[in-house]
């Protein structure tokens, strides 16, 4: 993070990869980047210590978790100076309801924005397990405990359950996406079929305010701020870095055991409900 004392700057924070609740405790091996709820505060709450005028968040992001998203949002939405959401790759699902918070969104024509549904994907291993002789074994107390088992099928009852939660989901990310956008709810209903659009149509169809960059950016916050920036302060998170132990057994065991974790999480957040 850069310092400055002048109090004409405007922060640049930037939102990279996928929304969770928390930062995972391994990562697969390679640079990783997350959002989170912790870390988007900090990095407010850093910009806003040094006195910025206004703040640009720029977006890169797939979706991610609902209720980060939501809380995210939320806390954007109480910042007091000018913001404006800058889309330069994807601002998809939960990350556009983040976007949304913003005053305004500007983004690149080749950007895609949107992407406004609800997904809860089911990974179902019921044939590999017959075929390696694994066999679940699980005891319950409640009809519906073990819904998701990855053993088996959704029976068409829970499909049915599920899919109504969904749905309760949905409407609700698309009341808080008109409400942001100041936008008909019929409007943002019919464009909420999960698809993205790519910058120029996104504003068309009202999902963004501006076509541009940095500098159009930077000029909806003087505009609205009424001030000229002296410049532009980068405020980026921290990256948890894969530490390995000393020694080519260590190494190899230390490699193996991340993908493995690695590939545990994956699957453990794909059978998750994400708005993406």
């Amino acid at each position: 993070m850069k310092k400055s004392k002048s109090k004409n700057n405007i922060g640049r924070l930037f939102l990279r990869g996928e929304i969770k609740v928390y930062l995972p405790a391994h990562t697969p091996l390679g640079r990783r980047e997350y959002i989170t709820p912790k870390g988007v505060e900090d990095l407010i709450e850093d910009a806003l210590k040094q006195h910025v005028k206004g703040l640009i968040f720029e977006i890169d992001s797939p979706g991610g978790g609902i209720v980060p998203s939501k809380e995210i949002a939320d806390y954007i939405k109480k910042i007091e100076v000018p913001t404006v959401a800058l889309v330069k790759g994807y601002a998809a699902s939960g990350a556009y309801w983040i976007a949304t918070a913003c005053d305004k969104i500007v983004a690149n024509e080749y950007s895609f924005v949107g992407s406004i549904g609800v997904l809860l994907p089911h990974v179902e291993i019921s044939k590999l397990a017959n075929k390696y002789g694994i066999r679940y074994d699980g005891i319950k107390s409640g009809e519906y405990k073990d819904m998701g088992n990855i053993f088996r099928r959704f029976t068409d009852e829970e499909r049915a359950i599920l899919q109504e939660e969904l749905n309760a989901i949905h409407e609700g990310f698309i009341e808080s996406i008109a409400e942001n956008r100041g936008l008909d709810i019929k409007q943002i209903r019919e464009y909420a079929k999960g698809l993205t659009y790519h910058g120029v149509k996104a504003k068309e169809l009202g999902l963004v305010d501006e076509i541009g960059n940095t500098d159009k950016a930077i000029e909806i916050i003087e505009r609205k701020g009424d001030f000229k920036h002296a410049k532009v302060v980068d405020y980026e998170p921290k990256i948890k870095k894969l530490k390995l132990r000393i020694g080519i057994g260590s190494a190899a065991y230390n490699i193996g055991r991340n993908i493995a974790r690695g590939i545990i999480e994956q699957l453990q957040s794909y059978n998750q409900t994400h708005i993406r």
